[in-house]
C-alpha cells in the first residue's frame, strides 16, 4: 500500500497508508491527527531499498573484494 505524508498549517506531520484504489480527490486533503486542522498532501522522499543476500553489488564488493 502506498504511504502518504500530510502536513497541516501548524507544521504537524501525519503519515497514512492508503489503498492504491483511493480516488485522487480523497488523497489531496486530510485532517491532522494532532490539532484537527486540514492537512495537505506533502511531497515525500522515497526511502532507499535495502538489498540483502548474495549477488547484490553492495554485499559482494563492500569490502573491496573484486573476486579476481
Amino acid at each position: 500500500m502506498p504511504i502518504y505524508e500530510y502536513v497541516c498549517k501548524n507544521a504537524h506531520k501525519t503519515v497514512k497508508m492508503r489503498s492504491i484504489n483511493t480516488p485522487i480527490a480523497e488523497l489531496d486533503v486530510d485532517t491532522c491527527e494532532t490539532c484537527n486542522e486540514p492537512a495537505e498532501l506533502a511531497v515525500s522522499k522515497p526511502g532507499r531499498p535495502i538489498l540483502k543476500g548474495a549477488g547484490f553489488h553492495e554485499n559482494d564488493y563492500r569490502h573491496g573484494n573484486l573476486g579476481s
